[in-house]
Formats: structure tokens, C-alpha cells, sequence
């Protein structure tokens, strides 16, 4: 009943548990979560995570990713939107797109898809107020006399 001991003695007080999913475990459906994941089999079906994925190298899933962090060293084919940070380690691969505060990609990951990040999401609505429904940008008076 405790805190696993740091190197210099110290206590780490850890509050999320962690999840893990191991290679070799096929899980078909969907997960949610409320916590931190870690998958190195696959999952087919959608994930949804109230704390951080890490899928590890030789991790798949196929489906949607939304989670607060995402560190991705596997595969995903689907599209991948979180609250946070994106990290895609030299051996991941996404197939889709991503939706993210922050997206950090190393040198021989690879990405297939759309990347939207960086935008805060009160500028992202104001933007969208400001498009037709072709997602044309308008500018000027709508309203010629």
C-alpha cells in the first residue's frame, strides 16, 4: 500500500492506473477508458481514453483514437483527436488524420492523412462561423446592395 520507491528513496505518489493490453491480445470492440492505456497487441474497434495511450511498437488499432495524450510507437488506421499532445515515435504509422493541441513526429514515422494542431478551439469555432457550407472562407459583406 504505497508508492513504488524512486531511485533516490522518494516516494512517486501515482494516481491513474495504468491499462495494459499485451502483444499477442486481439480485442475486438470498443474501449473506454478512464485512465491511461498501453497497448502492444491489437485492438479492432474505436478507443476512447480520459488520460494517455501509448501504443507500442507492434501495437495496432483499428479504429478511432481520442485521448488526452497519444504516444505512438504501433500503428493506427483510423483518425486520432486529442485534448493534448501527439507523439509519433520513430516506428509509428498512422493511416487517417489528426486532431491535436500539439503533435510532435520523429524522424521515420510516418503519417497518411490530414494534421490539424496548434489552434485553440475558441479561434477554430470563430473560423468556422466565418465559412459557407462549401468550407469556403467568405470575406467582406455577405449582404451586396
Amino acid at each position: 500500500a504505497g508508492s513504488p520507491p524512486r531511485p533516490n528513496g522518494s516516494l512517486v505518489q501515482t494516481n491513474k492506473q495504468e491499462s495494459v493490453i499485451g502483444p499477442g491480445v486481439v480485442i475486438e470492440g470498443k474501449i473506454d477508458a478512464d485512465g491511461d492505456i498501453r497497448i502492444g497487441g491489437c485492438v479492432k474497434g474505436d478507443v476512447r481514453v480520459k488520460g494517455s495511450l501509448t501504443l507500442d511498437p507492434g501495437g495496432r488499432v483499428l479504429g478511432a483514437v481520442n485521448a488526452d495524450e497519444v504516444t505512438l510507437g504501433g500503428q493506427v488506421e483510423g483518425n486520432i483527436v486529442a485534448s493534448g499532445h501527439v507523439k509519433l515515435l520513430e516506428t509509428g504509422q498512422l493511416l487517417g488524420d489528426v486532431k491535436a493541441k500539439f503533435l510532435t513526429a520523429a524522424l521515420g514515422s510516418r503519417l497518411r492523412g490530414k494534421v490539424e494542431f496548434g489552434w485553440n478551439e475558441p479561434a477554430a469555432k470563430e473560423r468556422n462561423k466565418s465559412a459557407d457550407p462549401n468550407g469556403t472562407q467568405v470575406a467582406g459583406n455577405a449582404n451586396p446592395q
